[in-house]
């Protein structure tokens, strides 16, 4: 229980309600208005929590605030479950005025995949209020819950995403033609150098199954892009798996129809080979770039070279797209 006239905890909830109020009551409100409003004055905090997805039969996990906005103690009862999917942890609380209790539930995703549960989750209060909240899940197939925490684990820590993977993990890019590239031990292929240095950063949407495997549309940003004046492409990720759901491989290539966003990347490129030759020889040797970590910092200190020396506006390397 946290109580919010504190600096910590949700107090712009509770000042926002606090002056609705005290406002109302300082141009004229009776007083049994005004014990009316009181006994309306728990709010559940989000109102609609959406729990995301999770595979067919599996449980989604959040929780929501109740809040006494309130000037006087308001008692809630055991929460009331509208379906047998959900599991709330609260058998019923008082709160005073500006406290708050958080409330753990979890839902059970439907049957089949696609599908989306939304189901209410009812708190009484004594004296007569009815605090509700929406409790939502979409049921994915098992094969995405897979890539969808694999990403979220990665995001956090790249090595411990390695347990995801088959052994002896492969990468293609653009076609899956040949054995692939092997992934390193740390779960590293041919970019993670690069991508660490230049500080890249991305967003996933569109899950899909495609046959066996999960397909997601992709979008990157990082420093490189940035300075480039380049918005960035979508492109596709596609996950392969071996029986045990482990991931075995993965595909990068483009939407197929998509054209290419704007950018200087041909300017700076005929520029680099005019200025810096031996440079270009490292970085795109057989004009192809070749994308170490080495070779990530000597285009971004070259990049910031010909962005200086053409004029163009500077670029804060610090702040993030997403």
């Amino acid at each position: 229980m946290w109580n919010l006239q504190s600096p910590k905890g949700l107090v712009r909830v509770v000042a926002c309600a606090g002056m609705a109020f005290s406002g109302a009551t300082a141009h004229g409100l009776s007083a049994n208005a005004a014990a009316d409003a009181d006994l309306n004055a728990i709010r559940v905090v989000p109102e609609v929590l959406d729990l995301g997805s999770a595979a067919s039969g599996e449980l989604g996990r959040g929780s929501v605030w109740l809040i006494n906005t309130g000037e006087s103690a308001a008692t809630l009862e055991r929460a009331r479950k509208t379906c047998g999917c959900l599991e709330v942890d609260f058998a019923g609380t008082t709160l005073g005025p500006g406290q708050a209790f958080e409330v753990t539930v979890s839902m059970k995703a439907p049957k089949h995949a696609g599908q989306q549960a939304r189901k209410a989750v009812r708190f009484p209060v004594a004296g007569g209020q009815l605090a509700e909240a929406v409790v939502q899940l979409e049921a994915v197939h098992p094969r995405v819950a897979v890539v969808q925490e694999y990403l979220e684990v990665r995001r956090k820590d790249r090595r411990d995403a390695t347990r995801f993977f088959a052994p002896e993990s492969r990468l293609w890019f653009d076609e899956k033609v040949g054995p692939g590239t092997l992934r390193g031990d740390d779960g590293s292929g041919p970019w993670s150098g690069w991508d660490q240095e230049l500080r890249s950063t991305s967003r996933y949407t569109n899950f899909e199954m495609v046959q066996d495997a999960v397909r997601v549309t992709a979008v990157e940003t990082n420093q490189f892009f940035a300075l480039l004046d380049a918005i960035a492409n979508p492109y596709y990720l596609t996950y392969y798996f071996d029986e045990n759901d482990k991931i075995s491989g993965m595909l990068v290539s483009s939407i197929p129809g998509r054209e290419s966003a704007p950018n200087r990347r041909d300017e700076f490129q005929q520029w680099l080979a005019q200025t810096h030759p031996r440079d270009f020889d490292a970085i795109m040797p057989e004009g192809s770039l070749q994308p170490s970590a080495d070779n990530a910092r000597r285009v971004r200190t070259l990049l910031l070279e010909w962005r200086k020396e053409r004029g163009l506006p500077k670029v804060d390397l610090s702040l993030s797209v997403f």
